[in-house]
């Protein structure tokens, strides 16, 4: 575990934002997601951090980083944090629709909240705004410490439709060079998020627990 590097990360994120906030009440989050209100649930972790540019949102089945969940688009042409030119600044979140078709709510809200406190850290010129872990803990302290705990790994149900489709569409031959194919889609899968271990999540929270 990297304590000595999370320690560190904190007391600079601490050294700009003070104390890390209470943690965030899910109750509307969870609302917006239960109804399938994706871009009402962005608003919301927007409107905690006090995030009041302009927001967009792109839902997409290709592009963007490799094994990225989301990604903010333009990061760096982020105006300063309180100026007007921020507040009419246009920030673009891409979503991939795979991710929201299989994640729960802790792990959309996680990735979620990563993104925006990209723009929070940039918008803020603070020194660790390209370090992914101090990203990680920018959320955090802003209130999302449970959220990233629960939401780092997340199981990811077995499609049994689309294998047994599979299986009925396709040629004997080609199904046997398939097979781990086959089980992969039936067998469910655990999902992971962030740039940090459960572990190092838990203790970074036991961490900024202890500073409030």
């Amino acid at each position: 575990m990297r304590e000595q590097e999370i320690r560190s990360w904190i007391k600079s994120l601490g050294a700009a934002f003070r104390t890390p906030r209470p943690p965030i009440e899910t109750f509307a989050l969870k609302e917006r997601f239960e109804r399938e209100d994706i871009s009402g649930l962005v608003t919301l972790v927007a409107k905690s951090m006090k995030l009041d540019m302009r927001l967009r949102i792109g839902y997409v089945r290709s592009g963007g980083p490799e094994k990225a969940s989301a990604w903010i688009m333009n990061l760096d042409t982020v105006p300063m944090f309180g100026t007007e030119a921020f507040r009419r600044w246009m920030a673009t979140i891409c979503i991939r629709k795979d991710f929201l078709k299989v994640a729960p709510f802790e792990a959309v809200t996680f990735a979620i909240a990563h993104e925006l406190s990209h723009i929070v850290l940039s918008s803020t010129h603070h020194p660790l705004k390209k370090v992914e872990e101090a990203v990680d803990l920018g959320a955090m302290f802003l209130g999302y410490r449970d959220i990233f705990v629960d939401g780092a790994e997340y199981s990811i149900p077995g499609d049994f439709e689309s294998a047994f489709k599979f299986l009925e569409e396709s040629p004997f031959e080609t199904m046997l060079k398939n097979v781990d194919t086959v089980i992969g889609k039936a067998l469910a899968t655990t999902g992971v998020l962030g740039y940090m271990s459960r572990d190092e999540y838990e203790f970074a929270r036991d961490l900024m627990a202890k500073m409030r």
